[in-house]
């Protein structure tokens, strides 16, 4: 029997890994173009924090702690950072470089505009949102005044294959990516597949908005553990998590589990693999212990995690999390702890710079022409504050 893992869980599990062990950023520069030359790459890069910081106010009902976030910039250059407050169901925008809140659109949960307890989502324009939902197979197009325009069920794709809910966080997985008319979005380990999931269950699905219909694009999960274990539920749960960024042209995937980093063309039928591989991480091992002690282990082992695609650098961060060992605790503040990334971490641009412990959240982060920007809103900063959500500009130096 499969037991299938929803978002939910999925981001159970990776709180529980993100509790006080270290946590590494990798930064590499990989280049995807044939004509680029790869002798002009330095290896001695550092980011280096600026001091120079972005401070939103939040209300007394959003947290800090936020799972889908966005740099949006208009066909003007306007700036916007906006981002979903899963607890109101709501999408908040605060304007760049004021800091002021632009506006707030609330989405029903019930009625003939309900959208449940969405989380995840895209941003097309300020005036329109995707939004997808963790427990069905539903995505809802919605504007900004939170009325749905419509909707798409893509519960099974056009051979009549059963699909699962997919979500378009920016803490886990990516968020969608538009091509055409289609919606690319991230599936997790799709237990409908049966003895041939490996085989068969697709990473990620096209759903067509005009015909609306949705195809099963020809990339699948690595052999991270084998069909038996899977069949046979010998897993934890967080064996299959993983990360993409899409670069415009190509997608790039990042798996917990696995040095290599896969780099796909736009509808995934070219793959080529690259070996991505952090000094800090020896060798990469799933938990094989499913007793009492796991959730313990899962805090400690070794493995790799999102990635962020940097258009103005034409560069790629990706998060690694070494082995550690961490100090008896409990699941509740296991789980607040993994909310806001790891004890400490560092950055590796062909090259590793470690970072002061429970200072930043790498969960939360993205991209200006100026630099990468990071979340300092983690609740063990000493200059925390629950009612600001706070940014810090990172620059590349060669040193």
């Amino acid at each position: 029997m499969i037991v299938l893992v929803n978002y939910h869980q999925a981001q159970s599990f990776n709180h529980l890994i993100t509790m006080k062990k270290c946590y590494y950023i990798l930064l590499f520069i990989y280049i995807l173009s044939s004509c680029k030359n790869e002798t002009t790459l330095n290896y001695n890069t550092a980011l280096v924090p600026t001091s120079e910081f972005i401070n939103l106010n939040l209300d007394d009902r959003t947290t800090t702690a936020v799972k889908t976030l966005f740099l949006h910039t208009t066909k003007e250059g306007k700036e916007y950072i906006v981002f979903q407050n899963e607890d109101q169901n709501e999408i908040q925008i605060y304007e760049l470089p004021s800091c002021e809140l632009f506006r707030k659109i609330k989405f029903q949960e019930e009625g003939p505009e309900g959208v449940g307890k969405f989380i995840g989502f895209y941003i097309t324009d300020l005036n329109n949102y995707i939004l997808t939902r963790p427990d069905r197979t539903l995505i809802y197009f919605g504007d900004s005044c939170g009325h749905i325009r419509k909707q798409i069920n893509y519960q099974y794709t056009d051979n009549k294959e059963y699909l699962i809910p997919g979500v378009s966080a920016t803490a886990t997985f990516g968020p969608i990516a538009i091509a055409s008319n289609s919606l690319l979005l991230t599936q997790l380990l799709n237990p409908y597949f049966g003895n041939k999931i490996l085989e068969k269950a697709p990473v990620c699905i096209a759903i067509d908005t005009i015909r609306k219909i949705t195809k099963a694009l020809p990339f699948h999960f690595p052999p991270i553990k084998s069909e038996t274990d899977i069949l046979k539920n010998k897993m934890v749960g967080n064996e299959y998590s993983y990360s993409r960024c899409f670069n415009g042209k190509q997608f790039v995937y990042s798996f917990s589990f696995d040095e290599k980093l896969y780099v796909t063309s736009l509808w995934h039928d070219t793959i080529i693999t690259k070996e991505v591989k952090s000094k800090y991480i020896d060798h990469l091992q799933t938990l094989e212990d499913y007793s009492q002690t796991a959730l313990k282990k899962m805090c400690e082992i070794a493995m790799y995690r999102n990635i962020v695609y940097d258009p103005f650098r034409q560069i790629y961060y990706r998060i690694v999390y070494p082995e550690v060992e961490v100090e008896e605790s409990n699941t509740n503040d296991y789980r607040t702890q993994l909310e806001y990334g790891h004890k400490k971490f560092a950055i590796i641009i062909l090259g590793e710079t470690v970072f002061p412990e429970y200072i930043y959240n790498p969960m939360i982060m993205f991209v200006r022409k100026d630099g990468l920007y990071i979340s300092r809103s983690h609740y063990k900063n000493p200059d925390y504050d629950d009612s600001l959500l706070c940014f810090e500009r990172l620059k590349l130096e060669t040193e």
